[in-house]
């Protein structure tokens, strides 16, 4: 630190003595008292954390919110709640930290909570055969996979390690049954495939319902008609099983989806199974999420 002591008329800049004191501006203190600690959440829904948040010579300015070190948010007015929205499966680490009007600081001790989420659930929606490979302003506005290209997917979504190999019908094409590239309008065709069937893990960890538009292409126009089946990948029951037919020109097959699924692309006629791309959407009816809210002692005024 520097201090500049400048004159401001025609003497020079004095400056008679520096004196140093303890502070005196006290911390504040910050307790999560929810959830409790080990507390079990079955998703998706809102997370209430709520604190209490107490400066003795002074007064809260905000408390900040963490899971696993990634800050959520803040509140800035009594009684200090959060709501934790779009919160993910599996084991969270949270903390608060409070700041006073001087800005010192205070952490919560760690509380220890565990998301789950529901049981998997898969419903056939539709098949499009209109829209073909103009997929960008259709489809994937949450994230898509191109096979042999892009993949761009939310925070909620992993795909399972395990995929197929890929293979390159066109790298560049106007044919309108390929589908566009992510990043310009030109277009390719190219496909998972294997020779009898593949098997594709899709995890969704927010629980809530995602609709997945797989992308079929028969680009050698061969015969091919194929099998999907989606699973509980848990518990191995059959979700949904579609045929998977008239794909020459290209056909979405449009599913709701929830949790953690397999969906299984097998082979019926043609050369072998084959799947061009995956994109993932909203889902419009989506029900409300339940808040859990803590319990607060009421106010009673004399």
């Amino acid at each position: 630190m520097k201090i500049r002591v400048t004159a401001t008329g025609e003497e020079s800049a004095v400056l008679s003595g520096i004196f140093f004191d303890t502070e005196t501006n006290a911390p504040p203190a910050v307790t999560i008292t929810h959830p409790l600690e080990g507390s079990s959440f079955s998703l998706p829904g809102d997370i209430v954390i709520a604190t209490e948040a107490d400066d003795s010579d002074g007064t809260i300015c905000k408390v900040e919110y963490f899971a696993d070190e990634t800050r959520l948010g803040e509140a800035t007015n009594p009684p200090y709640d959060f709501v934790w929205t779009n919160a993910l499966v599996g084991t969270h680490v949270l903390k608060a930290r409070a700041l006073d009007e001087f800005l010192a600081e205070a952490f919560s001790e760690s509380v220890t909570i565990t998301n789950t989420l529901p049981s998997a659930n898969a419903v056939f929606l539709y098949a499009d055969e209109t829209t073909q490979g103009t997929w960008r302003g259709n489809y994937g506005l949450d994230g898509f996979i191109l096979a042999n290209h892009a993949t761009n997917v939310p925070s909620f979504f992993s795909l399972g390690s395990e995929t197929p190999r890929g293979f390159a019908w066109a790298n560049s094409t106007m044919d309108t049954r390929a589908l566009q590239l992510a990043e310009s309008d030109d277009r390719f065709a190219a496909t998972w495939f294997e020779t009898e069937s593949f098997t594709l893990e899709l995890r969704f960890g927010d629980g809530k319902n995602h609709r997945a538009a797989l992308y079929f292409l028969d680009w050698e126009r061969g015969g091919r008609n194929l099998t999907a089946t989606f699973s509980d990948a848990v518990t191995g029951r059959v979700l949904d099983t579609q045929q998977v037919t008239n794909i020459a020109n290209g056909k979405y097959f449009v599913w709701n989806l929830r949790g953690h699924v397999t969906v299984q692309i097998k082979r019926a006629s043609g050369a072998n199974a084959v799947l061009s791309a995956i994109f993932l959407d909203p889902d419009t009816n989506e029900p409300p999420a339940i808040r859990l809210v803590p319990y607060r002692k009421p106010i009673i005024l004399a």
